[in-house]
């Protein structure tokens, strides 16, 4: 018998509950390239704490990969070996954990926003996660989400459920966007 951990307990959570929240979801979820074949898709994965770029996306060579392994002795990946980074390029690496996203990515069908952040001066983790799922920098007086302001321009209404996130609340960024599940 395997053992069940927290990851694995939410992520089956997570995709048992797509097919019971409707028709239309699984439909969007799970349809297949033949039938949306020009469907565009856009991702954004906010990961509030336990992974970070460098994580993820560590230096693996130059001054930079230098500095990395110098910074994080205990947590920098080997520079060879089966622990080390899978190359994206010749300055960064992905986490050898994550080869899944390295297959789609040697398929041009993921990119990488690399060391994407604010030029806020805050020293607040929370303000800076809020500045940015709201997409304004500076402010929280902005009522919502850079994502949710997004899907309304796209306007049109096909029927599809346009956005999921898959957390117990709806994040701040697709504050304002009610047709979001």
């Amino acid at each position: 018998m395997s053992k069940v951990t927290r990851r694995g307990f939410l992520m089956g959570c997570s995709a048992a509950a797509l097919p019971i929240s409707g028709a239309r979801l699984s439909y969007t979820a799970f349809g297949s390239q033949e039938q949306e074949p020009n469907q565009p898709i856009l991702l954004t994965v906010f990961l509030r704490g336990g992974c970070d770029a460098l994580s993820l996306l560590p230096p693996i060579s130059g001054n930079d990969a230098n500095y990395y392994h110098l910074a994080r002795p205990d947590l920098a990946l080997s520079d060879n070996g089966v622990d080390s980074a899978l190359p994206l390029n010749d300055k960064f690496g992905l986490h050898p954990a994550a080869v899944p996203l390295y297959d789609l990515y040697n398929a041009q069908k993921l990119a990488f926003v690399h060391a994407a952040g604010l030029q806020s001066d805050t020293r607040s983790h929370f303000d800076a996660m809020s500045y940015m799922e709201l997409g304004t920098p500076g402010s929280k007086a902005t009522t919502t989400g850079w994502l949710a302001r997004h899907l309304r321009s796209l306007g049109g209404d096909d029927g599809v459920v346009p956005a999921l996130a898959a957390d117990s609340l709806q994040p701040q960024s697709l504050q304002g966007f009610y047709d979001a599940i």
